[in-house]
């Protein structure tokens, strides 16, 4: 018997759902995503994530079957109470096997016509959440339905295995979510069993992945100090939880390195600051007794001296818009927007510039206040042959642009003072975490 479960844990609520992201932490990834799916908070009924489809068409996630038996599984809740909404379905070569909702809120197994439904008194609620089954036999020709609370090892209603008048095709693929035009489909916590051994049994647990948080002891600790992280994380199941930390330095003179970490695999992790600016960040890895990951990140600075002039890190940029290359000897982005050249030999290069603007975003070096206003100069130019090209520079605080500049730049490379207003200077709440945003459009 093979056995696929997704949980959905791996996504982000609001993110919409396809093929390439609904593996890895989630589980088994789907075969097959409709569009309009989407990731959800308020349709997780067994985590913090589960899945969404919009009300304007059938839409569901699905796994390919090629079984002779399969048995699915998952964890509905009905938004509103009208004929013919498909709870769950299984797609066959010729027709489907499926579990619908009546107006009655009474739930039916239906194979071309209906083979059975629930008895007056057991209707589905709107909003309360239910665990729907469904089971298609090609080999002995029958089908399956049940629904239970929650989870609860009754059923509100089995059908028991019937023998449908028309025999039951090939099958096809195992669908979740379908619901209709009259409301989305949700469901979370999917299953499927199939083989010619896959029996109507109970399911394994779906694992949901350890829960993290990290408190910072100081996040400015100052040069050649000592810092540290208190992490929290539990196994929602009550298993046993591994903790790893590992910390990589950024600078704005020397490339990225890893620092030593003392306790590492314990919740209380400390290391050594550079002894001078600099960016530290911390990265946590939980992992529970059934493989689940969660990681989380935490930064500690060593601050410029407020009135020093700000440059780059040498770190790959965060946030980028096209393609862009690290041209010279440079390993990182910051480092080709930095490092020293006398010939113009460093730098980063964007894609074939168009109306659509390409921008990169480089972490600027902490510092503990600006002085002035005056940004550093950026040497920009171009390789010709794309009509008149404008560059957009601006400062960041974190995802806040703080100001914006545009400048016409010729072929020849030049270096650009753009100058703040203290209006902008004094908006800043957190300095040591500012970037320039570059990029150029071309008409």
């Amino acid at each position: 018997m093979a056995i696929k479960l997704n949980s959905g844990e791996g996504g982000t609520d609001g993110v919409v759902a396809s093929t390439a992201n609904t593996g890895g932490l989630s589980g088994d990834v789907f075969n097959q995503v409709t569009s309009g799916m989407t990731f959800s908070a308020a349709r997780a009924f067994k985590g913090s994530l589960g899945y969404q489809g919009a009300k304007s068409a059938t839409q569901y996630c699905a796994w390919n079957v090629t079984d002779t038996i399969a048995i699915q599984r998952s964890y509905v809740t009905p938004e509103v109470i009208a004929d013919g909404q498909t709870l769950m379905r299984m797609s066959l070569a010729t027709s489907t096997n499926s579990l619908l909702l009546l107006n009655s809120g009474r739930v039916q197994l239906f194979k071309g016509v209906g083979l059975g439904t629930a008895p007056v008194g057991t209707e589905m609620v709107v909003g309360t959440v239910y665990r729907v089954e469904l089971g298609t036999d090609v080999t002995n020709n029958l089908s399956r339905g049940a629904f239970y609370l929650g989870d609860s090892t009754t059923p509100i209603w089995d059908s028991g295995w019937i023998t449908p008048a028309a025999a039951i095709a090939a099958l096809s693929m195992a669908q979740y979510g379908n619901a209709g035009s009259t409301a989305g489909g949700n469901f979370d916590a999917a299953g499927l069993k199939t083989g010619v051994d896959a029996v109507w049994a109970p399911w394994p647990a779906v694992n949901m992945p350890p829960t993290l948080s990290l408190a910072v002891g100081n996040p400015n600790p100052g040069p050649s100090a000592a810092a540290g992280l208190t992490i929290t994380t539990t196994d929602p199941e009550g298993g046993a939880v591994t903790v790893l930390t590992t910390v990589m330095r950024y600078r704005p003179d020397a490339d990225p390195a890893s620092v030593a970490v003392t306790n590492s695999t314990a919740t209380n992790p400390t290391w050594t600051t550079h002894s001078a600016a600099s960016l530290d960040i911390a990265t946590v890895t939980a992992t529970d007794n059934s493989s689940g990951v969660t990681t989380a990140t935490a930064e500690v600075y060593v601050s410029l001296t407020n009135g020093t002039p700000v440059t780059a890190l040498r770190k790959n940029a965060e946030n980028k818009v096209g393609t862009w290359t690290e041209v010279g000897s440079a390993t990182t982005d910051g480092g080709a927007l930095i490092k020293p050249s006398t010939n113009d030999s460093n730098y980063l290069e964007s894609g074939m510039l168009t109306g659509t603007e390409q921008w990169i975003e480089i972490r600027a070096t902490p510092i503990g206040a600006l002085a002035s206003g005056q940004m550093n100069p950026i040497r920009l130019g171009t390789d010709g042959g794309v009509g008149t090209v404008t560059a957009h520079v601006q400062l960041m605080e974190g995802a806040v642009s703080r100001q914006s500049f545009t400048q016409l730049i010729p072929a020849n490379p030049g270096n650009y003072t753009f100058v703040l207003d203290p209006a902008t200077v004094s908006a800043i709440t957190n300095s040591r975490n500012l970037r320039w945003r570059i990029g150029g459009t071309a008409t």
